[in-house]
């Protein structure tokens, strides 16, 4: 959280209120996309940039630094770029009733110029079959 407020809060000249950084964070931070790499180190990609962390047991993940989006490498962005249309497309689902079909899913995701790779990680999600027709 040192890093988040360094490199957000006081970069914007942000005031957290009554409230510490973390508890601001969770606050302002809660659609969260969560991407997990081979390497069981994680990106948490938010609307307000990146924490990275890493898996240290199964119940518990490690947040090692946090990189506001103006701060990326050229690479990062464009992870961060990409990783942030699938967690609007996501959210946008979720906020869609429960019965949702593969055309819907579909045009949400081409709403945010994602493909089937977006339809392949919504199925794996919610532990349903993937069938490309």
């Amino acid at each position: 959280m040192q890093r988040y407020r360094e490199r957000y809060l006081r970069y914007y000249n942000l005031e957290t209120g009554n409230y510490n950084a973390f508890e601001y964070f969770s606050m302002k931070n809660n659609n969260t996309l969560y991407v997990r790499q081979p390497d069981n180190s994680y990106y948490f990609i938010s609307e307000q940039g990146v924490m990275i962390g890493r898996l240290v047991s199964e119940c518990m993940i490690s947040h090692r630094t946090y990189i506001g989006d103006d701060n990326l490498s050229l690479r990062k962005r464009i992870i961060l770029d990409e990783e942030y249309k699938t967690l609007c497309a996501a959210n946008a689902l979720l906020r869609l009733p429960d019965n949702l079909n593969l055309e819907t899913v579909r045009n949400v995701a081409s709403q945010y110029n994602l493909g089937d790779e977006f339809t392949r990680r919504w199925y794996t999600w919610h532990a349903m079959e993937f069938v490309q027709s």
